[in-house]
Parts: C-alpha cells; structure tokens; sequence
C-alpha cells in the first residue's frame, strides 16, 4: 500500500484525561496503515468510527508526540542521544511507555525501533534507570520482549548489593527473573562448588 499525503481524511487522538485532554490531528491513512487497531476502530462502526476521535487516556503528550513522530517519519528525535549523553529521565520514561503503547497498537515495528533507541541511550549515558522497572513489569507479560531486554540488562550490570539497599526498585518477579538468568550463565561444574563436605561447617550455629 502507498501511503498518500495528500489524503485529507483526517483523525484526531485525544491523549489525557480530564481537563487535560490534548488533541492530535493526523492523517486517516498514515494512522491506519500502521496500526490495525487504528484501522477497526476509525472504519468501524464504534464510537470511533462515528466521530473519527480515538481516546488515549492513560498515555502523556509526549509518549503521543513520538507516536505521531514516528508514523510520519518512520523515525524519533531523542535529544539525550543529540546533546552530548545528558540523562534526561522523562524522556527514558516516555520512550518505555511508548513501547508499551505500540504493543497495545499492534505496531511491533515501532517497538523494534523504540527498543534500539532505549539501548542506544543505556550504552551512551552509562546508566540503568531503575525507575521504570515497576512499569515496565506492571504493563507487559512475562514473555514480553521489553522485560527480557530489562532483565538481561540488569543481569549484566547489576551489582547484587543494589538488589539489597533497594528492594523497592525490584518486583519480586523481576528477582526471580534475574535469578534465572545469572543461574544460566554459571555452569553447572562451578555451582557444586558452593557446597562441598568440607564447607558444611560454614553454616554451623555458635555454640557459645
């Protein structure tokens, strides 16, 4: 299918709720091309059909900026990736709910590209931002892409004592996850080492 830009079917994403509600104009055959979600609900016969709005409550005008970003361009602006690596943590936060978003859409293409930008700013500003954990495992499933990525992440930067001084940061899945991971990584050989008959001692009770 070849996209024309200059379809004037137009549709709006009303993102936010409340008073706060922001509204997104955008072409009807950018929007339905790229997610089928989109194209049943603004050629259906729901409400979104009748009035050609379609309501994106829990996502923030920014997570909506880069969903019009990128079905337009195919492409996102990050600005911690063009000002020399500074840490910029809305923009982490937005890019991590957009992949959520585009699950929800059905767009696994932008996950894809949004998954590459996340990585592209862990390795360029040296830094896991333990925030979007709960989130990240709060809205996905336990064979979802985006918390294995975080996971495997985690597993190769994580220092254990961070698992201790901040419980709060780690869902107690996540614990098991990581459990399995660094698990797999450590042969079986090096693992009996841990326990052997002259250790037992080791986990003796004093006796005073």
């Amino acid at each position: 299918m070849i996209i024309s830009r200059n379809s004037h079917e137009l549709v709006t994403l009303l993102v936010g709720k409340g008073t706060n509600v922001k509204k997104f104009v955008l072409h009807k055959d950018f929007a339905c091309y790229y997610s089928p979600v989109f194209k049943a609900a603004f050629n259906g016969n729901f409400i979104e059909g009748q009035t050609q709005e379609y309501h994106l409550e829990d996502v923030s005008e920014e997570t909506a900026q880069f969903l019009v970003q990128w079905i337009y361009h195919q492409t996102l602006t990050i600005a911690q990736l063009d000002n020399g690596g500074a840490y910029i943590r809305k923009e982490w936060r937005d890019l991590v709910h957009l992949w959520v978003l585009a699950d929800k859409l059905l767009i696994p293409r932008l996950q894809n590209v949004v998954l590459r930008y996340l990585y592209q700013v862990m390795i360029r500003i040296k830094t896991t931002p333990f925030s979007i954990i709960p989130y990240v495992y709060e809205h996905t499933t336990s064979n979802s892409p985006l918390r294995r990525f975080v996971v495997d992440y985690c597993a190769s930067k994580l220092k254990p004592e961070k698992l201790q001084k901040f419980p709060q940061d780690f869902p107690s899945e996540m614990v098991t996850d990581l459990a399995i991971v660094w698990a797999n990584m450590i042969p079986m050989t090096k693992r009996k080492v841990l326990l052997k008959p002259k250790n037992v001692a080791n986990y003796d009770v004093p006796e005073n």
